[in-house]
């Protein structure tokens, strides 16, 4: 789509990305030309799959069915150019994923009242699409939480999002979710309910609050083992002083048992209230919003510490640029004499006859001062193989005594090592991934 077009009842306004399965546009409704909405349009080239379409249009139906704060709303769906597309709430801010790679460069992980308040938000979310709608989420990952300027939290992206009452499948390819936020039960393709979420949930949490990836493996492979084998580094173990009261109620989300997990997300959100309360951690959104702003200005880069070969440069550059300086002078004036010859020349009296300049001495190199009338003999290699009549014998008064041995090439000077990659601590956040609403 161009910018200016029409789709339904929004004009398009400029194209945010198009790749993976999906373009993405900001458009704004004709009738108010002020209200920005995202319009997320399947690829033309995925348009004739039955399967993705029928999940976009089940995606569109569940995010029209779902009015919550803490939900990005769907307001339209329909066709485009036969395309099918939906416009869904614009959220001024940035996903939770961008957030994370920004506060664990800045600070090691999030401030605790907006690691709290987001997580609180998350599960109100997702406690309402579990009642109201009766469907799990299934992808509740950082590229899935927005979080505004204002501070409030939007969950979006149902496209993978079931009822209750048909997540029992045992079929390899119906295993959808993000590796590294999948519950156990997930992993293994087996009935999924709202405490699937409950356990996703506690993985955001977990990386909310230290600032580390909590299953991470080279593969997905890897990654699922470690879920089902629930192999990980406690928070406390993890972050020195971490609030052992916050520390139970995130393990208690990650159990492998469902049934030992919280019943239910208003149950998590309601934990995590209560230790806030007693921690006396704010959760105002006004706040949350001040300091997400904080982590989101630019950070003032410091100049780099010159390496020991810079330093050697400028220094051989400063040393060379004196006898330079005093040449480029002398040449500008060739009736002054130079520095040097300044210095030691006799004081001239009034009357004195001018006394001629001593002559240049002119520095010759030995090669140049061997008459052009002798050439230099070249000798016959020995190791050329040649019949004893046609052997070259050098006269007596030309014969050499030894074989001059060949100059040593000057040994190459090491190469600079190169410098090393330094480990940014937000590389412990998750891999890259779209999302529908940048800032």
């Amino acid at each position: 789509m161009n910018p200016g077009q029409i789709v339904g009842a929004f004009t398009c306004v400029r194209a945010l990305r198009s790749g993976g399965m999906a373009q993405l546009f900001v458009a704004r409704r004709t009738d108010a030309p002020h209200d920005l909405v995202v319009i997320k349009r399947v690829l033309p080239s995925l348009g004739c799959d039955p399967e993705f379409v029928r999940m976009f249009d089940k995606e569109a139906r569940i995010g029209r069915a779902l009015v919550h704060p803490n939900i990005a709303r769907v307001i339209e769906s329909g066709l485009h150019e036969g395309a099918p597309y939906m416009a869904v709430e614009y959220v001024h801010g940035v996903d939770l994923r961008r957030l994370l790679k920004r506060a664990v460069a800045e600070k090691g992980a999030l401030p605790l009242g907006v690691a709290l308040g987001i997580g609180v938000a998350v599960a109100k979310a997702l406690d309402y699409a579990h009642d109201h709608a009766g469907v799990v989420h299934r992808d509740v990952d950082p590229t899935n939480v927005l979080v505004a300027h204002d501070g409030l939290v939007k969950l979006v992206d149902f496209g993978i999002a079931r009822t209750m009452a048909s997540t029992h499948t045992t079929r390899a390819s119906w295993v959808k979710g993000k590796a590294g936020y999948m519950a156990p039960e997930q992993c293994l393709g087996e009935h999924l309910d709202h405490r699937t979420d409950v356990f996703a949930l506690g993985i955001l949490l977990y990386e909310m609050t230290t600032g580390y990836r909590l299953f991470h493996g080279a593969t997905d492979y890897e990654t699922t083992s470690l879920i089902l084998a629930g192999e990980y580094v406690r928070p406390g173990d993890a972050v020195a002083d971490y609030p052992p009261e916050l520390e139970a109620v995130i393990v208690r989300a990650l159990e492998r048992e469902p049934d030992n997990r919280w019943a239910t997300t208003q149950d998590l959100a309601a934990a995590l209230a209560e230790f806030a309360r007693t921690a006396e951690v704010t959760l105002d959104p006004a706040h949350r919003a001040q300091e997400v702003a904080a982590l989101l200005q630019p950070a003032a880069v410091a100049p780099a510490p010159a390496t020991r070969s810079q330093f050697r440069n400028v220094m051989l550059g400063a040393a060379l640029a004196v006898p330079v300086a005093a040449a480029a002078l002398a040449i500008a004036r060739p009736g002054s004499a130079s520095p040097a010859r300044a210095s030691t020349a006799l004081p001239r009296t009034p009357n004195a006859a001018p006394q001629p300049a001593p002559p240049e001495r002119t520095v010759v190199s030995e090669r140049a001062r061997v008459p052009r009338s002798a050439p230099e003999p070249v000798a016959t290699p020995e190791s050329v193989q040649t019949t004893p009549a046609k052997r070259s014998v050098a006269t007596p008064r030309r014969r050499r005594s030894a074989r001059a041995a060949p100059k040593k090439a000057p040994a190459p000077a090491p190469a600079p090592e190169p410098a090393k990659k330094r480990q940014h601590p937000a590389d412990t956040i998750l891999p890259p991934s779209w999302t529908g609403h940048g800032g």
